[in-house]
């Protein structure tokens, strides 16, 4: 949850950099402030919203392969040995419970400060309260607005509806002082201090972020000097009490201060002849860069287990078989041929199997035409089709070899085995700092000419999926259980930390079997002629001491 929350305090941050900047380039020195104001304001709520939403349809279309991969790869037609059990491996180590990223602890940092922040902002409106509520030589309101008028050196402000001012203030420049904060009022500027305030705190380590709000507060102040010289004031006469009440006492983060520290500014703005209509058309920049902050997001590239990533020119895929086949079905994608390898829900098929499959039972097919993607399934030089249908067909048999001779090995045997895998394997931190171990059982296959391919966890310690579960849910469910037997209740945060913990050793079981050298093919004869395709289950046992 921390980690998250920093996560997306970057991402805010990256919006708001984003649109910003083009703004200090193109619009900063316009005079059409209220449109300022709204582009100001729509860079605020895009900087909070945008890193929150997630639109499938700008995800590139790669999950159809990366399922087919997952598909359980077992052959019919080809010789496939029956499971072998590999000599269990057992990882150690040491459990030190206080073991914490630097991401961690980076995210914890930032979180506590975050909230301090917080703090300080909500003491910020408690004293401007106060001094709201406290020492008024007198209070009138007018039109909704209250006026309070102070006996001792105070700034004159405006928070919501109510302005504070001093009595010297009032003798002295009570109408025009009046006029400005009252044009805060008019535009509703305290809110969009507090959107801003909120962005403030989440991204207090952003500098940008502060360089923002001078330009947000400089366009509120320009909005009410507007809305002071539409009223009648002399523009000469007004800017001269600007210069007076350029220094003066200390003013509230959340209130609308009229000796705001920007007077040079303000009169050039006042003396700026109006920006030309044309020019507002500049505003349409947000368009385009807003989306491109949406599309970091929401645009996702994921790769196939065996780390190839796919495009287009790799992987053709045909979304609706109903509109490419017609009324002959799937017969009319199909052809036979040595270089076509047919595999439907994971078992191996020829062309002929497959002419009675109807159309509209099949949910994808996807052509793969990546010679490195196919060696991972186990097919080098030839075009994979993999076809996944909507309801299996339970009439095709699974051609088990029960030959204990076909067994490929390991280079070297299964002591070099357990070498390379003591050397390569990692006991993952998140793991040892959740205080996490178990038994993880890792299935893969090795093709007839020695490669690794289908490298997929099974099981994790006792339990297996059942019934469609995921492994993930699996894990989750036998945790709960587990918890159940002892008694405890089980929160959804904790349930979610050990799933991560765990899969953190499915993932490190996975990888290290991925990782491993070529195999030395199984054969069914003692000539090696007859070259057969081998399942191992290999035991890996995370353990801490």
């Amino acid at each position: 949850m921390i980690e998250a929350m920093f996560l997306y305090s970057i991402r805010s941050a990256f919006v708001l950099t984003l649109l910003y900047v083009p703004y200090m380039i193109i619009l900063r020195k316009e005079s059409f402030f209220r449109l300022n104001r709204a582009v100001l304001l729509l860079i605020l709520v895009f900087s909070l919203v945008l890193p929150l939403v997630d639109i499938p349809f700008l995800a590139l279309d790669h999950q159809p392969v990366v399922q087919a991969a997952r598909l359980q790869m077992v052959e019919a037609g080809i010789p496939v040995s029956a499971p072998v059990v590999l000599p269990e491996l057992t990882v150690h180590a040491r459990h030190t419970p206080a073991q914490v990223s630097w991401f961690r602890i980076v995210s914890m940092v930032f979180v506590l400060v975050a909230f301090a922040m917080l703090l300080w902002r909500i003491v910020q409106v408690l004293r401007m309260n106060l001094v709201v509520a406290r020492g008024n030589l007198w209070h009138e309101c007018e039109q909704g607005i209250h006026i309070h008028c102070h006996g001792g050196e105070v700034s004159p402000f405006s928070w919501m509806n109510h302005v504070v001012i001093s009595d010297r203030d009032f003798r002295e420049n009570g109408r025009e002082i009046i006029l400005h904060e009252t044009g805060h009022i008019r535009a509703l500027h305290s809110w969009d201090l507090l959107l801003l305030s909120a962005v403030q705190i989440l991204q207090w380590w952003n500098p940008l972020a502060y360089v923002f709000a001078s330009s947000l507060r400089d366009v509120h102040e320009y909005e009410a000097d507007d809305y002071v010289l539409c009223q009648g004031v002399s523009a000469r006469a007004y800017q001269l009490l600007l210069v007076k009440k350029a220094v003066g006492t200390s003013s509230y983060t959340f209130a609308n201060n009229f000796d705001h520290s920007l007077t040079l500014k303000r009169i050039t703005m006042m003396q700026k002849s109006k920006s030309s209509v044309w020019m507002r058309s500049k505003v349409l920049y947000i368009i385009p860069m807003a989306t491109l902050a949406l599309s970091a997001f929401a645009t996702s590239e994921p790769t196939s287990p065996s780390g190839i990533a796919e495009d287009e020119d790799k992987v053709i895929k045909i979304s609706s078989m109903m509109q490419a086949g017609g009324e002959k079905g799937s017969a009319a994608l199909l052809h036979d041929g040595a270089d076509t390898v047919y595999i439907q829900d994971g078992r191996q098929l020829d062309a002929e199997s497959l002419k009675p499959l109807a159309a509209e039972n099949i949910a994808s097919l996807t052509v793969v035409k990546n010679d490195e993607y196919a060696k991972t399934l186990g097919y080098p030089g030839k075009t994979v089709i993999l076809i996944q249908t909507k309801t299996k067909l339970d009439t095709l048999k699974v051609n088990v070899v029960e030959n204990p001779g076909c067994n490929a090995q390991f280079k070297g045997g299964e002591a070099a085995l357990m070498q390379w895998l003591v050397t390569n394997v990692k006991y993952p931190a998140v793991s040892q700092s959740a205080g996490v171990q178990g038994r993880i059982i890792v299935q893969f296959y090795i093709s007839e000419t020695g490669k690794i391919f289908n490298v997929r966890a099974v099981s994790v310690g006792k339990n297996e999926p059942q019934g469609g579960q995921t492994l993930e849910e699996m894990i989750v469910h036998a945790y709960a259980k587990d918890m159940a037997r002892q008694g405890k209740t089980l929160s959804a945060e904790e349930a979610e930390a050990h799933k991560v913990a765990m899969m953190a050793l499915v993932k490190e079981a996975e990888r290290v079997v991925r990782a491993m050298p070529e195999w030395e093919p199984g054969y069914q004869d003692k000539e090696k002629t007859k070259p057969c395709t081998v399942k191992f289950n290999l035991p890996i046992m995370f353990r801490l001491r």
